[in-house]
């Protein structure tokens, strides 16, 4: 189920990958229901948040259906695909959730999905060595696999998005990174340490300042503020290993067509006279315009989950989560992800009674939900051409939920049964 996240081929009921988790994920949950095997989401806080996630959706399609486009097949609508996506979401949420017994279940999810990112990485190979040739994965894939705009060649993998590909990068340089510093066997270390350096690589290749600004907020995140929890000698290496893998990076895509710095440094837009000051304000302001211009009670419920692009400025409307979640949702939906967000980091670690290696596990799996949160205020993940990628995001939130608010029961099982 893992291995086909990073999977978004297209077809005009949406992305398989979509229909295969939600199969799979509804068919075992079903089955264990039958067999009355108790489920693995105890947490009456966790239950109400999913459940406000599937109502508030359906809530707000309900309220919009007139005012909504559903020509064509209704299954095949935008809409009615991000109704899909969220319970597809939430049932991976709850499989991956009912899963994990231990820490080292964590773990394996975590390296299970790294190889998933490393097989679907193949295709952006493709395209640094022949991205003309490339094109024809359009064929194939939702979106074209790579983009060969005015900023040069700019990697996708198989998420159609290079923007989303590369926030998808820096969660994997995270999870390399945390697989590095806890192998002891000095030959497995250096290859997930040479497997962190690949995923910058990568993340850089999409040539997106977005992704570069979110992973260098994360490792800021665990150089201040979880130093102590780390450790100093922990934290310099860290240092030292950021600083080095973006020189060597920088070198080697240095030639010509290439060039990562020229791209991320060219066409900022950035006119402070005219109020704007980065490239997206344009598209913001037109956002806020579209909030502005909401009557009750799309205030509250939005004007309807998938909505498509609003405006010519860029595919995708308005390039912001947040943003689009105030459109689509309304401020209900915006206060409900944040409120999930803020939940899902809440607990203090406590390092009394952990492991080194299960302290850094709840620090990483921090530190992505901060380059999540920060990268999604330039970029949405709730795409309704590019849904496959909540997916992963939704994974990674079950992993945060077991590793960080059931800390006690996992730990005290691995314990007992050691």
């Amino acid at each position: 189920m893992i291995l086909v996240l990073p999977v978004s081929f297209g077809t005009e009921w949406g992305p398989i990958n979509t229909f295969i988790i939600t199969l799979l994920a509804a068919g075992e949950y079903l089955v264990s229901f039958i067999m009355k095997k108790k489920a693995g989401v105890s947490s009456f806080t966790v239950k109400i948040f999913l459940s406000l996630f599937l109502i508030l959706n359906v809530l707000s399609l309900l309220i919009n259906v007139d005012y909504l486009d559903f020509t064509g097949p209704a299954l095949s609508s935008p809409h009615s695909t991000a109704i899909l996506n969220i319970v597809s979401c939430i049932l991976l949420f709850l499989f991956i959730v009912r899963s994990i017994q231990t820490e080292d279940d964590i773990v394996s999810f975590m390296t299970l999905a790294l190889f998933a990112y490393l097989i679907s990485s193949v295709l952006s190979i493709l395209q640094l060595i022949n991205p003309a040739a490339l094109l024809v994965a359009q064929d194939y894939f939702s979106r074209l696999s790579v983009d060969t705009e005015d900023r040069g060649v700019r990697v996708m993998g198989t998420i159609g998005s290079f923007e989303l590909y590369a926030e998808y990068s820096g969660i994997m340089t995270l999870v390399s990174l945390f697989l590095g510093m806890t192998e002891k066997a000095k030959l497995r270390k250096a290859f997930w340490l040479g497997t962190c350096l690949y995923c910058i690589f990568l993340m850089l290749m999409t040539k997106s300042r977005g992704g570069v600004i979110s992973l260098g907020a994360a490792m800021l995140y665990l150089l201040t503020i979880q130093s102590k929890t780390i450790g100093a000698k922990r934290t310099l290496a860290l240092l030292f290993a950021g600083i080095g893998s973006l020189a060597i990076v920088s070198i080697v895509t240095s030639g010509s067509g290439y060039s990562v710095m020229d791209a991320l440094l060219s066409k900022t837009e950035i006119k402070a006279s005219q109020g704007q000051f980065d490239s997206r304000s344009e598209v913001w302001a037109y956002g806020f315009s579209a909030i502005s211009e909401m009557q009750f009670p799309q205030t509250i419920v939005g004007k309807g989950p998938g909505l498509i692009s609003g405006t010519s400025l860029l595919e995708v409307f308005p390039h912001s989560l947040y943003i689009y979640l105030l459109i689509s949702l309304g401020y209900l939906g915006l206060c409900l992800y944040l409120a999930w967000f803020l939940w899902l980091a809440a607990p203090k670690i406590r390092q009394n009674a952990l492991t080194q290696k299960q302290v850094l596990l709840r620090v990483i799996l921090k530190t992505i939900l901060i380059l999540i949160v920060v990268d999604q205020a330039k970029i949405e993940y709730i795409r309704p051409t590019d849904s496959s990628y909540a997916q992963i995001l939704w994974m990674f939130y079950a992993l945060m939920y077991v590793a960080i608010h059931k800390r006690a029961k996992i730990t005290n099982y691995k314990l007992a049964h050691s």
